[in-house]
């Protein structure tokens, strides 16, 4: 009897353990880390450095909900007992862990000066 969803599944949480067991104590601690650093445990957990990058955003995202649930616990809010409280509660709330970044789009001022001086003509 399995108790995951699929072999696809199993894949993905071998994978992220591989790059947690390619970590030292002092990098499982703190979440930042260097274009180097990155490549290192990329080659020590045999992965893509892709696979690196997705298991620490998903530690910083766990992390950021954690610390939701403590500021929820702290204000006395309820605490979600299941799936469909918790879609709610994030419906309402709106939680800043969920909304991706947005990346303002950068120009060249060279850019700049040629699409302002188009529209003026």
């Amino acid at each position: 009897m399995m108790i995951w969803g699929d072999d696809a599944e199993v894949k993905v949480l071998e994978g992220q353990n591989k790059v947690c067991s390619a970590m030292n104590e002092e990098e499982k601690i703190y979440s930042k880390f260097t274009a180097e650093q990155k490549k290192e445990i990329a080659e020590a957990a045999q992965v893509p450095r892709e696979d690196v990058e997705d298991v620490i955003q998903k530690f910083n995202q766990m992390q950021q909900f954690h610390e939701w649930l403590c500021l929820r616990r702290d204000r006395g809010d309820s605490m979600p007992e299941t799936r469909e409280e918790l879609m709610q509660i994030y419906k309402v709330e709106r939680p800043k862990f969920l909304t991706p970044k947005q990346h303002k789009k950068s120009y060249a001022r060279a850019q700049l000066k040629y699409s302002t001086r188009r529209h003026h003509t």
